[in-house]
């Protein structure tokens, strides 16, 4: 396991109403987080909750909007998505430990990390074979036009 994260942070738990926690314990990235709030997305999740440790639920994303596009009539529209957890189309009645799809991933690399978990989550049958690459490319193509409209703010400025 790589320095910096504890065993016990890496959990992901699907209960009612199928909420996806993902605890990072005295460790934060904000690029991995990013990526984990587009993988939210490609879910067709509704809202994102990012826990910053492991026992302390306390949210340390303020407001989807920075990251997605929140839209009227998107799946992510909410009146207050900063206080709701991220709802992912998960089995209900199961906890996963994602250790295993962390482990020899390095931190650096976010893209990789979350191809891992998708990919974990295929083999340990929570998500349909073939879905990690689709959603991959998604997040890719959400990635690029972020990093676009980066590109124009900077040229405006």
């Amino acid at each position: 396991m790589a320095d910096g994260i504890e065993d016990a942070a890496w959990t992901v738990v699907a209960a009612p109403p199928i909420e996806l926690y993902i605890g990072l314990s005295a460790w934060r990235d904000a690029q991995l987080e990013r990526h984990w709030l587009l993988v939210a997305r490609a879910y067709g999740a509704r809202t994102a909750t990012w826990i910053h440790a492991a026992n302390r639920p306390e949210l340390s994303i303020t407001n989807l909007s920075q990251y997605l596009d929140v839209s009227p009539g998107h799946a992510f529209d909410s009146p207050d998505v900063t206080d709701l957890h991220l709802i992912a189309r998960l089995d209900a009645s199961c906890a996963y430990d994602l250790r295993a799809a962390a482990d020899a991933v390095p931190l650096c690399n976010s893209r990789d990390w979350v191809l891992r978990v998708l990919e974990w989550l295929e083999a340990a049958g929570v998500i349909a074979l073939g879905l990690a690459r689709l959603w991959l490319r998604h997040i890719d193509r959400l990635e690029r036009r972020l990093d676009a409209d980066d590109d124009d703010e900077s040229d405006a400025n």
